[in-house]
């Protein structure tokens, strides 16, 4: 009975690292159990981590910093705001830069 056990627990660890893979590097879990899209970061000079699109918001996950999570939305910094953020998060570029020139402190939320 132990050998199956054993067998079981080393196939799992092989589909967890190898099979899963394709999964997990398009979704990740974090630590606030939301699921979060990882920014593509094309530059490879973002400071930002991952982002979560919402009907009308977009909560964004920076690297750096003592607050990890921004949440932008339609009250602030405004819904064309967010929408431009959610545009330049799919493309996965401009989005740091945008955050820092244009929306700068007007998020709604951080934590």
């Amino acid at each position: 009975m132990s050998l199956w056990i054993l067998f079981f627990d080393i196939f799992f660890a092989y589909y967890q690292s190898v099979g899963n893979h394709y999964r997990a590097s398009y979704i990740r879990k974090r630590p606030t159990g939301v699921y979060m899209t990882p920014y593509k970061d094309l530059s490879g000079e973002s400071g930002i981590d991952a982002y979560e699109i919402g009907p009308d918001s977009i909560t964004v996950s920076f690297m750096y910093g003592d607050f990890q999570y921004y949440l932008y939305n339609s009250l602030r910094p405004g819904a064309d705001v967010v929408q431009t953020m959610v545009s330049l998060a799919r493309q996965g570029h401009g989005l740091n830069t945008y955050i820092s020139k244009t929306v700068r402190a007007n998020f709604f939320k951080k934590w």
